[in-house]
């Protein structure tokens, strides 16, 4: 296993989906490991908020799984983007040492 820090240093929504008074929660899951992180920030700090993880990927890991919902005090919080990194996604990122074991 060896850790893995992503670092979102960029994020914008369409307009309308999120207000500057509205929070995100953005989670982080691998599979099959379930190993799994999250942050909530604010969207007025979305320009200077870079939310990090990290997660320890092995080469049993297939994808992680990003998500972000918006968050409510009352009812469930609605996801409003994601997106997932695959193993091959992984292997390019380490050069090949990811298939390594």
């Amino acid at each position: 296993m060896f850790p893995l820090n992503i670092q979102l240093q960029s994020i914008e929504f369409v307009d309308k989906i999120v207000l500057d008074s509205d929070s995100i929660r953005v989670s982080v899951t691998t599979f099959p490991d379930e190993e799994k992180l999250n942050s909530t920030f604010e969207v007025k700090n979305i320009k200077t908020a870079f939310p990090s993880f990290t997660v320890n990927v092995s080469y049993r890991t297939q994808k992680i799984l990003i998500v972000f919902r918006k968050k409510y005090l009352v009812q469930r919080d609605p996801i409003i983007a994601s997106t997932v990194i695959t193993s091959d996604d992984l292997s390019k990122l380490t050069n090949g040492s990811f298939d390594q074991e």
